[in-house]
């Protein structure tokens, strides 16, 4: 599936752990960002990948009676997934432009994930996760990839590589929020990743 914004595929399947049957793409988005104030840049092509047996198991009786049409404005839906640890997801995020370094995607990752937890009263697991990203390089293409876990931590990669973890359910949630919650960062991406979900769930007794 491709990013029509800024022109990134994303392939079908990922898998976080090595496995047969890997997470598969339900939807992709892309993350704009007024640079400055004045100009406005994709930062970053982002696609979701979800363990669809998981998913079809932990809200087929809630929501596969249910139309796709009806299931892709459905938020409860995507509130069900958003905090299913025993559903694996992934975000995965390609860097789509130069001008996005370290410094400046941490802080607009601080800027949406803050207010969301400060609600929940967990703002350390921000700093631990800030920290993950000291030294890495970044720069156009670069992938990074996050995975919950079924303890509720969030798993990160970047360049292929482990990073770490957040060991904090709150956070995980947080994380997720972004771009399956009321408010996301992507409204495009939503729109996309809801339309994924909603053919999965619906299709979970055929």
């Amino acid at each position: 599936m491709k990013e029509a914004k800024t022109g990134t595929e994303f392939p079908d399947t990922y898998c976080h752990l090595s496995r047969q049957d890997c997470p598969t793409l339900m939807g992709v988005g892309a993350r704009a960002k007024k640079l400055a104030g004045i100009k406005t840049i994709e930062v970053y092509a982002m696609g979701f990948y979800m363990d669809e047996n998981a998913a079809k198991q932990t809200c087929s009786k809630e929501f596969s009676c249910l139309p796709p049409v009806s299931l892709e404005r459905n938020q409860a839906l995507a509130e069900r997934v958003k905090t299913a640890h025993d559903i694996e997801k992934s975000v995965r995020i390609v860097v789509t432009s130069g001008l996005v370094n370290q410094e400046r995607f941490s802080k607009g990752l601080r800027e949406s994930l803050e207010p969301r937890l400060r609600a929940e009263g967990d703002l350390q697991a921000l700093n631990d996760f800030e920290a993950l990203f000291r030294g890495a390089k970044f720069h156009k293409g670069l992938e990074m990839v996050f995975t919950n876990t079924q303890a509720g931590a969030l798993a990160l990669k970047i360049g292929g590589n482990e990073a770490g973890f957040v060991e904090s359910p709150v956070f995980t949630k947080a994380f997720f929020d972004l771009y399956l919650g009321s408010e996301p960062v992507s409204k495009d991406g939503k729109a996309s990743i809801a339309r994924g979900i909603a053919n999965t769930v619906s299709n979970a007794g055929s």
